[in-house]
C-alpha cells in the first residue's frame, strides 16, 4: 500500500489554490464594501432633507444599519465560516490519505465533546504523523467556536449554547470582538487568518508526506 505514495503531493497545489482563492476573495470583496459605502455616504449626504434634522437622522440610522453593519456583518461571517469549514474539509482529505495509506480507520471518538478539527488531528499524531505547532493551530479551536455561534446563534452570544466559551474564544482572536451581544469582525480580521491556516495546512501535509517516505524507505531496507 505504500508504494508510490512518496511521490503523490497532490495535497499541497489544492491548498494553495483554495486558500490563496479565499484570501484574495476576501480582500476583493472588503474593498468593494468599503468603496460601496463610501460612494453611498457621498450620495446620501447630497440628497438628505437639511431643513429636517429628525428625517436625516433617521436615514443616515438606515443607512448604517443595512450598509455599514449588516451587509459587511453577513460577509465577515460567512467568510469565517468558509474558512474553518475549508480546513475541516482539507483535513478531511488528509485523513483519507493516512487511512488508504496505513490501513487504519479514522473512528471519530467523542464529538459530544470534541470538535472534528480535534478528532482529525488527534487521528493523525495516532498514527505516528507529527503536527507542528504553528500560531494557526492554537486559533482553530477559537475560530470554530466562534463559527459554530455564526452559524446556529445568528452571531448572537447569549444564543450560544455556551456563552461563556464564545467570550473566551472572542478575546483570544484579533480583530474579533463583542459588541451589543453580537460578534463583531474587524474588516482586516479574516485575510491574515486565511493566510496562517494555508501556511500550517502546507506544513501538516509535509509531514504526512515525510511520513510516508520515512515508512517507505524503512521497507526497502
Amino acid at each position: 500500500m505504500l508504494e508510490g505514495i512518496p511521490w503523490i503531493d497532490f495535497l499541497s497545489p489544492d491548498i494553495e489554490w483554495e486558500f490563496h482563492g479565499l484570501y484574495g476573495y476576501v480582500r476583493t470583496v472588503e474593498n468593494l464594501i468599503g468603496d460601496l459605502l463610501k460612494k453611498e455616504e457621498e450620495q446620501l449626504e447630497r440628497v438628505l432633507p437639511l431643513d429636517d434634522p429628525e428625517e436625516a437622522g433617521n436615514r443616515w440610522e438606515e443607512h448604517d444599519r443595512l450598509r455599514g453593519k449588516l451587509m459587511p456583518r453577513v460577509f465577515r461571517y460567512s467568510s469565517t465560516t468558509a474558512l474553518v469549514t475549508g480546513v475541516e474539509a482539507t483535513l478531511g482529505t488528509f485523513v483519507r490519505f493516512v487511512e488508504r495509506g496505513t490501513g487504519q480507520p479514522f473512528k471519530a471518538r467523542d464529538r459530544r465533546r470534541r470538535k472534528l478539527h480535534e478528532e482529525q488531528w488527534s487521528y493523525l499524531e495516532g498514527v505516528g504523523i507529527t503536527l507542528r505547532r504553528l500560531q494557526f493551530m492554537d486559533r482553530l479551536d477559537n475560530l470554530a467556536t466562534v463559527r459554530n455561534c455564526m452559524v446556529h446563534a445568528a452571531g448572537i452570544v447569549d444564543h450560544d449554547r455556551k456563552p461563556e466559551r464564545v467570550r473566551v474564544a472572542l478575546d483570544h482572536l484579533p480583530g474579533f470582538a463583542l459588541s451589543e451581544g453580537m460578534i463583531e469582525v474587524a474588516a482586516d480580521a479574516v485575510a491574515p487568518l486565511v493566510d496562517e491556516a494555508r501556511e500550517w495546512l502546507l506544513n501538516v501535509a509535509g509531514m504526512i508526506i515525510k511520513h510516508f517516505h520515512e515508512l517507505y524507505e524503512a521497507t526497502r531496507h
